[in-house]
């Protein structure tokens, strides 16, 4: 009887360290002192693994400023690219204003309807620059209709 006590006791050690390690794993990618950790798995079984689960992670901080730098980076690039865009849109404006003038000579109508100018595949509102898909007969930013 005393052997299967300690055959039990001995099991219970396995599995209380295998738990251990387990917490000391989790917390030590969360950026925490792992042997803290350790013991409170060995000694609290689950209820070790489920406070070192739920600690917050320290390395977020790390990563959100790392986001953040992100962030603004794409945002700067989305500034150049903006201005690259409408300066691409202009100078297709102006071609397509010289090829109408060229047309129309002497008409003297205000055209209310814009057009749509296609720019490696994609096409943009000739009145703000914004993108716009093929099927819409109005520029969703700037509401003017376009031209068939």
């Amino acid at each position: 009887m005393v052997i299967l006590y300690l055959i039990l006791f001995c099991m219970y050690l396995g599995i209380a360290y295998l738990i251990g390690r387990l917490c000391q794993d989790i917390v030590i990618i969360k950026g925490y002192d792992e042997k803290k950790y350790f013991w409170f798995g060995f000694i609290f079984g689950v209820f070790g693994l489920i406070i070192a689960a739920a600690s917050p992670d320290l390395n977020i901080h790390e990563t959100l400023v790392q986001i953040n730098r992100k962030i603004n980076i794409n945002d700067s690039g989305k500034e150049k690219i903006r201005s690259k865009k409408n300066e691409v849109i202009n100078k297709e404006l102006k071609t397509n204003d010289n090829k109408s003038n060229s047309n129309t000579q002497g008409n003297n109508n205000i055209n209310t309807k814009v057009k749509l100018i296609k720019i490696n595949e994609k096409y943009y509102c000739s009145n703000c620059g914004s993108q716009q898909s093929l099927e819409r007969s109005v520029c969703s930013d700037c509401g003017m209709e376009f031209a068939n």
